[in-house]
């Protein structure tokens, strides 16, 4: 176009210059200089565009889903399918190839889809898989964009991903019993899991208990059989066997091939998984978790156990308080257990005179020599274990008042009575820390066991005489042991 629109000027030129001179030869020769330098120029704005019509060149591929989504872990053959949109301007078309890596370089054995040639924008999909290998890791996604002719690499970027690539599939689909569990030495773990495969020959599944990253000590698990189909479902089993305990944090499941020697997969399931070999639980509380008691009153218990181990095993129930064994307690002995399981009861109490809570009831199971522990658990209680008390319920007339001399005050209280022989209730006045002057008051039959009752005080000379506490005492039949005291504060004032 440039070409042609010089020689036009040319022409013109000449035409105009028809009789030439040294002048007019000087002076065409400036025009065509100036026709040179607009062409240049021209050239120059139109170089600074594209080549195509829209402006700046566009290649935008969008990953918009992969499937199965990524981490996964696939047979090989499997295919991972990507699915893009795409927003192109580039004359001619292009032309988009997505490729597995690993690290930097393209998986080895990879087959992927071509592709097609794109124009303008729209949507489509690519695949790839592995094809030989076990355990090729897949960690990117390369995506490329080229011209038609593939002479030009218009655009590279890449994407994360996660997917191995093995020759063997286990999948655990069951674990049965639930967890988290406690178990009986001897008593069994049963795993269900589907495989898929391309070994020829056959495959061994192992299932296998493992404690803290190492097989479990003294366990038993079942063999393999030889899994010649390529795809399908079985179970495994496994247990423990020995006498101290034994925590199971996850399940192994392994693939060989048939002849055991070389390791096609592996993955691990979480569990948690207590086994022992006796266990004992609390399965009735005789008087309920919580209350108070008697100083010397049983708390009763019954229990169940099962034990696996030879010679037997003794159950206790003891008292605890604030993490330790309660002080001055008593209970039960116990009876040698030596069926596989079964029940039994059993009871404690506290000696102490001071109030005593109790906050946790202990269960242990021993060996028959008593010098193994073979399980513990402590169940939360709330007992609180006293002596004989009383406690004021009413005053009448109620306090604050003031009130002739010689006049009742008539107090009604609760008592609870642990000694056997019974005990006395006195309630007297006190003004300061001394007995009030002059008063008058009830005396106190035997109280036994529990329930109210009723005494009474007053003042019989004086002016303006304040009693401002209430003490109430226990005493044993003949006073000679005081087993409880309590001081409440009122306010009377006898005239």
């Amino acid at each position: 176009m440039f070409t042609k629109f010089y020689r036009w000027l040319l022409r013109a030129s000449n035409g105009r210059y028809a009789s030439t001179s040294l002048v007019s030869t000087i002076e065409m020769a400036k025009l065509q200089i100036r026709v040179l330098i607009f062409i240049s120029l021209f050239g120059l704005i139109i170089s600074g565009c594209s080549d195509d019509e829209n402006g700046p060149v566009i290649n935008d591929v969008t990953i918009s889903s992969i499937a199965p989504t990524s981490p996964a872990t696939l047979l090989i053959g499997e295919k991972v399918t990507i699915s893009f949109s795409y927003n192109t301007n580039v004359s001619g078309g292009v032309r988009i190839f997505i490729r597995p890596m690993t690290g930097s370089e393209l998986s080895e054995n990879y087959s992927a889809s071509p592709s097609g040639l794109y124009t303008g924008s729209g949507s489509s999909s690519s695949d790839f898989t592995i094809t030989l290998g076990n355990d090729v890791h897949v960690d990117r996604l390369r995506i490329q964009v080229w011209n038609d002719d593939q002479t030009e690499l218009l655009d590279e970027h890449f994407s994360t991903v996660d997917y191995h690539f093995v020759s063997t599939v286990v999948e655990i689909t069951e674990i049965t019993p639930s967890t988290p569990k406690t178990l009986l030495m001897g008593e069994k773990i049963n795993v269900k899991f589907e495989y898929k495969t391309i070994v020829t020959g056959g495959i061994r599944i192992f299932a296998r208990p493992i404690t803290e990253g190492a097989l479990s000590p003294n366990y038993s698990a079942h063999p393999s059989p030889d899994y010649i189909s390529p795809s399908g479902n079985s179970m495994g089993d496994f247990t423990i066997n020995q006498d101290t305990p034994v925590q199971v944090d996850q399940v192994r499941i392994q693939a060989f091939d048939s002849d055991s020697n070389e390791l096609l997969y592996e993955t691990f399931a979480d569990v948690d998984y207590r086994y022992l070999s006796a266990t004992a639980s609390i399965t009735a509380f005789g008087n309920t978790t919580s209350g108070e008691f008697c100083t010397g009153e049983d708390v009763t218990f019954s229990f169940n156990y099962k034990a696996a181990i030879s010679g037997g095993v003794y159950i206790f129930i003891r008292p605890f308080t604030e993490g330790n064994v309660t002080p001055l307690y008593a209970a039960h002995a116990s009876p040698l257990h030596t069926a596989s399981s079964g029940t039994g009861t059993g009871y404690f109490t506290i000696v102490a005179s001071d109030t005593t809570h109790v906050d946790h009831a202990r269960i242990q199971v021993w060996n028959s020599t008593q010098s193994t522990l073979l399980y513990e658990e402590l169940i939360p209680v709330d007992y609180t274990f006293l002596g004989s008390r009383a406690k004021i319920t009413q005053l009448e007339p109620a306090s604050p008042t003031t009130i002739a001399l010689d006049t009742n005050v008539n107090i009604t209280f609760d008592y609870v009575i642990c000694e056997s022989v019974g005990a006395r209730i006195f309630v007297r006045p006190f003004t300061g820390n001394t007995l009030t002057p002059s008063y008058a008051a009830s005396g106190s039959p035997i109280y036994t066991n529990s329930g109210s009752a009723a005494a009474s005080f007053s003042i019989t000379a004086g002016t303006n005489v304040k009693v401002d506490k209430l003490r109430i005492q226990v005493y044993n039949p003949d006073q000679s042991e005081l087993l409880y005291e309590f001081f409440e504060n009122v306010s009377y004032t006898f005239n």
